[in-house]
C-alpha cells in the first residue's frame, strides 16, 4: 500500500513538473513575440511622415531640381499652375512656394507684392529655385520664416552639387538671372521686375 502511494506521489510530482515546464515554455514563446510585436510597432511608428510646420507648395512640373531639397524633408504640395498658386497664397492656404525664379517673380506680380523671397537654391541644373513666403505670413511670424531659411541652408548644405543663397547673396543671383530672362521676353517674369523689397535680407 505504502509503495502504491509513492508511486501515486511521484506520477503526481512529475505530472506538476511537466505542466510548470509546460507554462515555463509558453512564457518563453510568449515573451519574444511580444518583442517582436513591440519592435514592429516602433517600427511602424517611425516610418510615419513626421507632420510639416510649414504649408509649402510648387508648381506642377515646373520646379527645378532644388525643390527636392524642401520636398523630400517637409513635403511639398502641387499647384497646377501660378495663378492658382497665387491665390492659394492670398488666401493662406500656403505659406511658402518653392519655385523657379521666374515664377517666382511671376507670383510677386501675381499677388500685387503679397509675396517676398528669402532663400534661393542652385541645385547646379542652372535655374534658381527661390522660396517665396506670404508677407502676413512673415508679419505674424518671422521667428518661422527665419528658422525655415535656417533649416533649409542645413539641408542645402548637406546635398551634393547644391548651393544655397540666402540674404544680399540670394538677391544678387535672383536678380541677375531675372533679369536675363526680362531681356528676353518680360513676359517670362510677369511683365515686370521685382522691386528690393521684393527679398529678404535678414
Amino acid at each position: 500500500m505504502r509503495h502504491a502511494r509513492v508511486a501515486i506521489s511521484l506520477s503526481m510530482i512529475l505530472s506538476l513538473v511537466l505542466v510548470l515546464t509546460a507554462c515555463g515554455g509558453a512564457r518563453d514563446e510568449a515573451a519574444p513575440q511580444a518583442e517582436d510585436e513591440a519592435a514592429q510597432e516602433t517600427l511602424a511608428q517611425e516610418q510615419q511622415p513626421v507632420e510639416s510646420p510649414y504649408r509649402i507648395a510648387s508648381v506642377r512640373g515646373q520646379a527645378p531640381s532644388g525643390v527636392a531639397v524642401v520636398g523630400d524633408a517637409w513635403g511639398c504640395d502641387v499647384s497646377s499652375s501660378v495663378d492658382t498658386l497665387a491665390k492659394d497664397l492670398i488666401a493662406g492656404r500656403v505659406d511658402f512656394a518653392v519655385v523657379p525664379s521666374d515664377m517666382a517673380s511671376q507670383l510677386y506680380n501675381a499677388t500685387v507684392g503679397a509675396v517676398m523671397a528669402v532663400d534661393a537654391v542652385d541645385a547646379g541644373d542652372g535655374l534658381l529655385c527661390v522660396t517665396v513666403v506670404r508677407t502676413e505670413h512673415f508679419a505674424s511670424d518671422p521667428d518661422q520664416v527665419v528658422e525655415f531659411v535656417a533649416r533649409h541652408g542645413e539641408l542645402a548644405s548637406g546635398a551634393s552639387g547644391v548651393t544655397f543663397y540666402r540674404g544680399s547673396a540670394m538677391q544678387s543671383a535672383v536678380t541677375e538671372q531675372l533679369k536675363d530672362l526680362y531681356v528676353q521676353d518680360a513676359s517670362q517674369v510677369g511683365g515686370q521686375l521685382p522691386p528690393d523689397n521684393f527679398y529678404f535680407l535678414g
